[in-house]
């Protein structure tokens, strides 16, 4: 059977990678105006980023992410343009008046009103920015419409569990302690702090000056950029360890993920009637009875979705996952990650990517592969490469200042 790894798509994730792709392609925009060149091209690049942004935190680009990512395109490419043409009236006005780049940004419609900016090269070049960003962007978006039924989500019918096995008489339950990624989570949110100081000195020096040469623009666009890329690397680290509302299920030698809220939003299937927000649906903390009566709703749906009976499936699917054949792919200190299969509408079989963090006790998500035994260490080379790079950078923007 022919496979193929595909990964699978975080809306929120993909939403944040969009918009940090289109700042990086604004960037762009405004620093090849600034150096004299043709800019309109860039609205290549803008495409490109924010697609690419949406897909490199999204996991895969669908039609949902095509049209988050549409969106973000049009508007940042505008706020692009605006600062552009900004800088360059804040420019030419400050040899008579004291204005700054962001007053002339709230009064771009009024310039244009009063003539003072000719509208037809205004107009034109936007239009000529917006057709290169099409050029970029459709290609890529129909390749998205073309493709996306190829791949079926679908949950299978068949398993080991259906197949004889008595999969209720060895059903395992596994609930993250959050405590086990504490130090990690501190120690990649809190060194994030030290980038308010390289984003104060931007700020800083761009006010301090009313004629900001092509240096300082690009030196301060690029520890922008820097600083973008460390945000992305910081979401892609926690992404995986923020998973403490789910558990993971053995039945038999299938996998499953279980996400604690979504299955207590089921009519059928809630086991607490507590009102605590839902981020306080962690298996650990739950009640003896409120356990008791989820373990009976996972069992209960987790049948729905093999046997096809029961409880409403799509509901059921969108709370509990089937992990059929998981694979260890790749493994670190914090996390594990696998793969498992899945089938298409062509018949052929996918592999998808998952990223586990190791903070379920007892629990390995391949049987040859050794749990953890405890809290995981802290990861220091996150820390000691943030404090190195903000400062570097806020040493550098304080020495053009």
């Amino acid at each position: 059977m022919e496979t193929k790894q595909v990964k699978q798509e975080n809306i929120l994730a993909g939403t944040v990678g969009a918009f940090l792709g289109s700042i990086l392609g604004g960037a762009a925009i405004v620093l090849v105006s600034q150096l004299g060149y043709f800019a309109a091209i860039c609205g290549l690049i803008m495409a490109v980023c924010t697609l690419k942004g949406y897909e490199l935190l999204g996991g895969r680009l669908t039609r949902k992410g095509a049209a988050i990512s549409g969106v973000l395109i049009l508007v940042m490419t505008y706020v692009a343009y605006q600062l552009d043409v900004s800088i360059e009236v804040a420019r030419e006005l400050s040899e008579w008046f004291e204005i700054s780049v962001f007053q002339v940004f709230r009064s771009i419609m009024t310039l244009l009103k009063d003539g003072v900016l000719d509208a037809r090269i205004y107009w034109g070049q936007l239009a000529m920015l917006y057709l290169f960003t099409l050029v970029g962007a459709v290609p890529t978006i129909l390749g998205v419409l073309r493709g996306e039924h190829e791949m079926v989500d679908a949950v299978p019918v068949e398993s080991s569990a259906v197949q004889g096995e008595a999969w209720d008489a060895s059903f395992q339950i596994y609930g993250a302690d959050g405590n086990w990624m504490k130090a990690v989570r501190l120690s990649i949110t809190l060194p994030l702090l030290l980038m308010l100081f390289p984003l104060a000195s931007i700020v800083l020096l761009l006010s301090a000056r009313s004629n900001v040469n092509p240096g300082t623009m690009i030196t301060s666009l690029a520890i922008f950029v820097l600083l973008m890329v460390i945000f992305v690397v910081q979401i892609r680290l926690l992404k995986p360890v923020e998973g403490v509302q789910q558990v993971f299920v053995r039945a038999g030698r299938d996998l499953f993920r279980v996400d604690l809220p979504k299955l207590n939003l089921i009519p059928d299937c809630r086991f607490t009637n507590s009102r605590i927000p839902l981020k306080g649906l962690i298996w650990n903390k739950l009640k003896e009875e409120e356990r008791k009566r989820a373990e009976e709703s996972i069992q209960k749906g987790i049948g729905t979705l093999m046997r096809g009976s029961g409880l409403d499936r799509k509901s059921v699917a969108n709370a509990i996952q089937y992990l059929p054949d998981p694979q260890l792919e790749k493994e670190d200190k914090w996390v594990w990650t696998i793969s498992y299969a899945v089938p298409t509408s062509t018949g052929n079989e996918v592999r998808k990517k998952m990223k586990i963090a190791k903070m379920y006790p007892n629990f390995a998500p391949v049987y040859d592969v050794t749990p953890p035994t405890g809290p995981a260490s802290a990861n220091w080379a996150f820390v000691a490469v943030i404090l190195v790079l903000s400062l570097g950078a806020t040493a550098v923007l304080w020495s053009m200042i």
